[in-house]
């Protein structure tokens, strides 16, 4: 007899738990998909940090080999030249 009148609380604290519930499964759901993308994104930043500093290096060593080669061929033919 009791259970009967317990019923319609029983309902909608039982409908209130679900909402909530599922609120907070949303939430929870989002932050973990923009915690994911940020870590992503984390990722691809330091990736992309990582070759431009490759990259960065083997435009400088080659601009030094150049310039070393500029000097060696003016060097030698200063130093070879017909008087």
């Amino acid at each position: 007899m009791l259970e009967i009148l317990f019923f319609p609380f029983k309902l909608v604290f039982g409908l209130l738990e679900g909402i909530f519930s599922l609120i907070g499964d949303l939430i929870g759901g989002a932050l973990s998909l923009v915690g994911g993308l940020v870590g992503f994104g984390l990722k691809l930043f330091f990736i992309g940090l990582v070759i431009s500093a490759i990259v960065g290096l083997v435009r400088h060593h080659r601009a030094a080999t150049t310039e070393q080669q500029e000097e060696d061929f003016v060097s030698y033919y200063d130093e070879n030249a017909v008087q």
